[in-house]
């Protein structure tokens, strides 16, 4: 990289040039009188790769958020169900899940996934394969962030929350949650919360990459 001093009049307007072809940015700002021109030079390569670094670790933390999900609370006991389930924590709460009171009173979506895999029931197991693409497409997205594949990554972020809208659903549907006993725990927060960071993180590195292209098309046709 070389950088250029050269003499300029003492009142310019403040200006910015991109080189892609050089890989350098020039700022110049000289708004009041000077002598020598002040050039800060910061290679193109850095400069996008900060802003690179900083969409992945946006994304990184959405992805761990929506993984998260599957340990934190799905469903959790209301007041009554709370303190009957604490009152007496050794006691079997479902004797076919083999679950003790304990378990039940916060129950993770992770836990759903083993419960119901253990019965052999051709509906359990329908369960069971929602809960198990929830967790794959949570896995492709954080694997996709970590590969700066911003498109592919927003496809799976989007497919893990279509699936746990779904899961919310049916588990409401059924009666599993938003009854009388049990209501929808922390675990949607998270799922929510992962899932628009992903994506801000993920349109931010597409929009970047995307401005690096332009740029470098510009810069190939002169």
């Amino acid at each position: 990289m070389i950088i250029l001093n050269r003499h300029i009049p003492s009142h310019i307007e403040i200006w910015i040039s991109w080189i892609p072809s050089q890989q350098i940015f020039y700022f110049n700002a000289s708004p009041i009188p000077c002598s020598i021109n002040r050039i800060l030079c910061i290679t193109q390569k850095e400069f996008f790769m900060k802003s690179f670094s900083k969409a992945v670790l946006i994304m990184l933390v959405g992805s761990l958020l929506l993984l998260i999900t599957l340990f934190m609370p799905f469903a959790s006991a209301k007041d009554d169900q709370k303190e009957y389930l604490q009152e007496y924590p050794d006691e079997m709460f479902s004797v076919e899940y083999d679950m003790t009171n304990e378990e039940a009173i916060n129950i993770w979506l992770f836990d759903f996934g083993k419960l119901y895999s253990q019965t052999g029931d051709s509906t359990d197991i329908i369960y069971v394969l929602f809960i198990a693409a929830f967790a794959a497409f949570a896995i492709l997205t954080l694997l996709f962030s970590l590969l700066r594949k911003p498109i592919a990554t927003i496809i799976f972020t989007l497919l893990s929350f279509g699936v746990f809208r779904i899961i919310i659903w049916d588990f409401t549907e059924k009666g599993v949650i938003a009854s009388d006993y049990y209501d929808l725990g922390i675990a949607q927060y998270f799922c929510y919360l992962g899932a628009v960071i992903v994506l801000v993180g993920a349109i931010y590195l597409w929009r970047m990459k995307r401005k690096l292209r332009k740029e470098s098309t510009a810069a190939n046709a002169t």
